[in-house]
């Protein structure tokens, strides 16, 4: 039976829209928290806006006194005040590695990769500054004492992860550029933000190469054969 094509694509256009808030809704209530909470951020006082970063944001006063329960609140906060252009570029960066990760794998380890990479990037940039400030470097040193907040190095560690993911050649290629960029980043980023995007990213990509959410062939119980094969 013929089946005409444009009906067949109306059809889907108007069943997108609600298919993808269906398949797709805690990670786009978990953008659009990151938008609106950051614009709110953004449009406070200095003085205030200051007062949000030194409270969740992570430092090495943080780290020493174990303050991790503010690293899950940091990415709702971002670094410079202000809801300008350069805003509005990291909030579409974010909104994109959200997108594609969740295209590439689950809701709950897009949800994993976005807060773990932040998670353990935040932590690993201060104890590597420590050790470059006992190098001797004086603005490693600064930085230290620097509260780091924003969604950045969340939105780096899902992308790196969502290129790892991506089928033949684009991989290599997706995955190339990202590293160009972060090396890139350490002539024009401050320190602190080159190492802790660079952490994010190798993290996430690391975890998107092991693939954890895979069942292995090891885990399949004793004596059961591979689907399709028969003994």
């Amino acid at each position: 039976m013929w089946r005409n094509p444009l009906k067949d694509f109306m059809q889907l256009l108007t069943r997108a829209p609600s298919l993808v808030v269906r398949q797709h809704s805690g990670t786009l209530l978990l953008a659009l928290a990151i938008v609106l909470t950051s614009v709110v951020a953004g449009t406070l006082s200095d003085t205030r806006h200051t007062r949000l970063v030194e409270t969740f944001g992570f430092d090495l006063d943080a780290l020493q006194h174990l303050r991790f329960w503010a690293i899950p609140f940091s990415p709702f906060v971002q670094g410079d005040n202000g809801v300008g252009v350069e805003f509005w570029g990291l909030m579409a960066l974010t909104i994109v590695a959200l997108g594609l990760l969740n295209w590439r794998t689950t809701q709950l380890w897009t949800f994993t990769i976005f807060f773990g990479t932040h998670a353990i990037s935040a932590v690993l940039a201060i104890l590597l500054l420590l050790l470059i400030a006992k190098a001797g470097s004086s603005e490693a040193k600064a930085l230290l004492h620097t509260p780091d907040t924003g969604v950045s190095a969340c939105a780096y560690g899902s992308l790196a992860a969502a290129f790892v993911l991506f089928p033949g050649p684009s991989r290599a290629v997706l995955v190339a550029a990202l590293s160009a960029w972060l090396v890139a980043s350490f002539f024009y980023e401050r320190l602190d933000v080159a190492i802790t995007h660079t952490i994010a990213a190798s993290v996430g990509a690391a975890v998107a190469f092991l693939k954890p959410w895979v069942p292995r062939e090891s885990s399949r119980p004793i004596g059961l054969a591979p689907e399709g094969v028969r003994r």
